[in-house]
């Protein structure tokens, strides 16, 4: 109840029968729930039957942009593609296509992968703390601020605005 977005599980089975009964028990624990699942052929039937009962699911191990289309096809919420080269490649598939999946860029570390993942087209980031903190902060901002205090107090001396 602290979380009032998507809150991701992951199927530990590998078969397509034993994910589909995890995924369900899964999607049961909040309505938040999104059921994470490996790309392989028994990953996508999965998929294909928790999509078709409302469940949104995550396909991770996404390695090119056929596997990114074929777990679109199978009805898949999200997509988790690693590296950016492909996201470019299929975020241009999704839009042709009008395919409604959202990509999701996965173990951002740095700012410029960052904005990478978001000019190829990322809807979704997830992003360690000690990166989005990086995000937030750069050298010309405290310069900038700094500067714009002492040309105000320049002008102004010790009046306060308010």
């Amino acid at each position: 109840n602290m979380v009032d977005g998507p809150i991701s599980g992951e199927v530990l089975a590998l078969d397509a029968e034993t994910m589909i009964k995890e995924g369900l028990e899964i999607a049961g624990w909040h309505r938040n729930m999104v059921v994470k699942i490996p790309r392989t052929p028994e990953g996508i039937k999965a998929v294909r039957a928790l999509s078709a009962k409302g469940i949104r699911t995550n396909v991770t191990t996404v390695y090119d942009s056929a596997q990114a289309l074929v777990a679109a096809k199978a009805g898949a919420t999200y997509v988790s593609p690693f590296g950016l080269g492909m996201l470019a490649e299929i975020s241009l598939i999704y839009r042709i296509h009008n395919i409604k999946t959202e990509i999701i860029a996965a173990s951002m570390r740095t700012p410029a992968y960052v904005v990478g993942a978001a000019k190829a087209g990322a809807d979704i980031a997830t992003i360690p703390y000690e990166c989005m903190k990086k995000l937030l902060w750069h050298p010309m901002t405290d310069v900038s601020l700094d500067g714009f205090i002492s040309d105000c107090k320049k002008a102004m001396g010790d009046k306060k605005i308010l």
